[in-house]
């Protein structure tokens, strides 16, 4: 009877120490889970996720880890944005540095090559001038530009046609460099921009075309019933088709190795689609390689503005 009874009470303590650690490992197991998850997380790894579905208190905790788990991983994509436009906007200030200087260089070279007569050097050095103070108000302008929502920018009226022209002229020095000629057509009107930003997006748009081995472009404003046309032609290298829809990504060049040395960064375009979403409007690329680009957009006209051929 005694020993009968010992093995009873053995045979009870195998099985309670089976069932005891049969009832851990199924209660530790999911906890050791959730720990590698949380370690794997602390590593860097945001997008892991705890795969516990169990109807317990730690399938509550699992599920309030993958909640916090996505809302960190939700604020460090936010973060890695944030700092992508912010070297994005460096790489595009920096590029947009260039086009102002390059006119203050130009003419200021005019100045020191050659030998000019008092109205000459008092017409360059007003040029130069008014480059160096768009310059500096750009350098404030762009910096708004990726700080400030658009309704921010004062769009003020201006006769467009004025605005093209002084735009050729700031370009000029660097189309006789490389010897293109530059055609100028454009029909006076009045419509509402912000003066510099609106002058970068044209000089942004035809440094492009002076680099596609273009010898001649041609720019146009037309009045199209309530609305003002700008188009730009070159007649140069063109853009395959494949390449058409991804130009105006920053950083995107057609041609990496010949963009290398034109010290381009694939920045201008970029750039000149923000403006013209300023400007309430959308460039449309047309091209054909080895034929040419022409890229167009529309104005709002002022009422009451007088059309004359310029």
């Amino acid at each position: 009877m005694r020993r009968r009874c010992e093995f009873f009470y053995w045979c009870i303590l195998a099985t309670g120490s089976f069932l005891v650690l049969v009832i851990t490992f199924t209660l530790t197991k999911p906890l050791h889970r959730l720990q590698g998850t949380t370690r794997r997380f602390a590593k860097g790894e945001y997008d892991v996720r705890a795969e516990i579905s169990s109807r317990d208190e730690i399938g509550d905790l699992s599920k309030t880890f993958n909640y916090m788990a996505k809302t960190i991983e939700s604020k460090m994509e936010e973060l890695k944005d944030a700092v992508r436009r912010q070297e994005e906007f460096t790489a595009n200030f920096a590029h947009e540095l260039k086009t102002p200087m390059t006119s203050i260089i130009g003419y200021a070279d005019t100045l020191y090559q050659k030998t000019l007569s008092l109205e000459e050097v008092h017409q360059l050095a007003g040029i130069i001038m008014n480059e160096g103070m768009r310059l500096e108000a750009l350098s404030f302008k762009l910096m708004e530009l990726v700080t400030l929502s658009q309704s921010n920018f004062q769009l003020e009226e201006a006769r467009i046609d004025e605005v093209i022209a002084d735009a050729v002229e700031t370009i000029q020095p660097t189309a006789e460099k490389r010897n293109v000629r530059v055609q100028l057509q454009t029909e006076s009107a009045w419509v509402r921009l912000e003066y510099d930003l609106f002058k970068t997006l044209l000089l942004n748009l035809m440094d492009n075309a002076l680099k596609s081995g273009t010898d001649r472009i041609n720019i146009q404003g037309s009045c199209e019933k309530e609305q003002y046309m700008i188009s730009i032609r070159d007649y140069g290298r063109g853009i395959p088709k494949e390449d058409l829809q991804k130009i105006t990504e920053a950083f995107y060049m057609v041609d990496k190795s010949r963009s290398r040395e034109e010290h381009g960064a694939g920045l201008g375009l970029a750039l000149a689609v923000k403006i013209a979403k300023l400007h309430h409007t959308e460039l449309v690329y047309e091209s054909v390689a080895g034929q040419g680009t022409c890229v167009s957009f529309m104005l709002a006209k002022e009422a009451d503005d007088e059309e004359e051929e310029t």
